[in-house]
């Protein structure tokens, strides 16, 4: 980012990828200016369970892919959510790694400390209320938590879905 003359940025992430905006805005080496997590997975969980929250997901994705009229998306749709597909998946490395991280309930603890690392920068977190894995009760919390600090009450922004589910960032009509 020096090299690059980059002195400021932006980090967005949805469901896992919350989790990762969230590490890189610690990490950066720039100023992050906005923190943005959509449908961060919180609560403490098993892997079954994580696995079993993550599955039961399928049925609204299916929802939103009729929805967007798009055959390449329905194609995309079987290949992604197949029993087998699905199990290979979950044996790959890469995804027992994420979900070692994501069944930890850290979400808090990020960002509070982006809040703390980026004094100019804000937080803004959506979730949909029904989500399977964002818990709309620990996600109210966190926020509340983090708006009771000084430091942090104008920083910290929530965008809460009455009624939506984890997969309702890929409804293409939102």
């Amino acid at each position: 980012a020096e090299e690059a003359g980059i002195e400021t940025g932006h980090e967005v992430g949805y469901s896992w990828g919350a989790w990762l905006a969230m590490r890189s805005a610690q990490t950066a080496a720039y100023a992050v200016k906005n923190l943005v997590t959509l449908e961060a997975v919180t609560g403490n969980r098993t892997l079954p369970e994580l696995g079993k929250d993550f599955k039961s997901t399928d049925k609204h994705l299916k929802h939103y892919v009729q929805c967007s009229d798009s055959p390449i998306f329905e194609m995309a749709l079987a290949d992604s959510v197949s029993a087998v597909g699905y199990r290979l998946g979950l044996l790959r490395v890469t995804n027992v790694a994420a979900a070692l991280q994501l069944r930890e309930p850290n979400y808090l603890w990020r960002a509070a400390k982006y809040l703390a690392e980026h004094p100019d920068g804000t937080l803004t977190a959506a979730w949909g209320t029904d989500s399977e894995l964002a818990n709309d009760t620990e996600m109210g919390n966190h926020l509340a938590y983090l708006s009771g600090i000084p430091t942090f009450t104008e920083r910290v922004k929530s965008l809460r879905f009455v009624g939506g589910r984890h997969a309702l960032f890929n409804d293409v009509h939102l």
